[in-house]
């Protein structure tokens, strides 16, 4: 996927839907690449979705997705911090170069180093 395609971004969400295991990423991901959706609104959504507030697994493609997508700093760091598991599986996708623009991100890195322990 191109950087900035959110259509295709919405597009892949909606096959989401069909699959149980990816239902609730695919709320969340339909928050995240809300379209018109007052941005304040967006991250407040973002903050209360999944169960717990955890984003499982694919939590941290649904970030990459998002980031890809949108840029939206907030939103991926929002998901970012709900991932569940921590740890090295959550350190292999923040490795992505997808990731390098937030890199200088207070946030990013100090979950970086949280999750490289």
């Amino acid at each position: 996927m191109a950087v900035g395609d959110s259509t295709r971004a919405r597009a892949e969400v909606a096959q989401w839907r069909g699959l149980p295991q990816l239902r609730i990423p695919a709320e969340i991901a339909e928050i995240a690449l809300g379209v018109g959706a007052d941005s304040a609104a967006r991250h407040r959504d973002l903050a209360r979705a999944g169960p717990g507030g955890d984003v499982h697994v694919p939590g941290s493609y649904l970030a990459m997705l998002v980031m890809a997508a949108t840029h939206d700093r907030d939103a991926v760091m929002t998901i970012l911090n709900a991932a569940r598991p921590r740890g090295a599986f959550l350190h292999y996708f923040m490795r992505t170069p997808l990731f390098d623009s937030m890199r200088d991100d207070p946030r990013f890195a100090a979950l970086y180093r949280e999750v490289s322990r």
